[in-house]
């Protein structure tokens, strides 16, 4: 059936753990130029992105996600204290 995939959901910290340091396993499956973009197929998104090039983009985006920084941000909403 179009669209289905198979799928398992890993919710304990230390399985997260060992999931996420398992070479065997992939987060993403990368970008396919063919299909349409969307949220999931854009250049870009982190998650659809394994190994190195997760690394890399996890890299460049990381200095804006520090407490300092995101303390920063959320001050300036609304209603937000």
């Amino acid at each position: 059936m179009r669209g289905e995939i198979e799928a398992v959901v890993v919710t304990r910290y230390g399985d997260v753990r060992a999931a996420f340091a398992d070479e065997r396993l992939v987060t993403g499956n990368g970008i396919d130029p063919a299909l349409p973009h969307t949220l999931f197929n854009h250049p870009g998104f982190l998650a659809a992105y394994s190994g190195a090039e997760h690394g890399r983009l996890r890299r460049m985006l990381i200095g804006g996600f520090t407490v300092r920084q995101v303390e920063r941000r959320v001050s300036n909403w609304p209603g937000w204290n």
